[in-house]
């Protein structure tokens, strides 16, 4: 009754090729995703550059299909 759900994810382990892949990814998406912040106008809040990336870039960037992709063959799901 306290778990909603349980997902099976492993502790790190930098020597796992699946994780520093997954790292890798990561720190990718990242970048992309603060360039693509820098991109929009200043003036504009928090809270619709959060909504722009999660609506417009997430579903687009080749990074984040990656990471969906590695988290589900990590987690043995799909």
């Amino acid at each position: 009754h306290k778990h909603l759900w349980k997902l099976p994810i492993p502790r790190y382990d930098p020597a796992d090729a699946a994780h520093a892949a997954l790292s890798s990814l990561g720190a990718s998406a990242a970048q992309s995703a603060a360039a693509r912040a820098a991109s929009m106008p200043r003036d504009q809040s928090a809270a619709k550059t959060r909504r722009a990336l999660r609506d417009e870039w997430q579903p687009r960037d080749a990074s984040c299909a990656a990471i969906e992709a590695a988290v589900s063959g990590l987690l043995g799901v799909g």
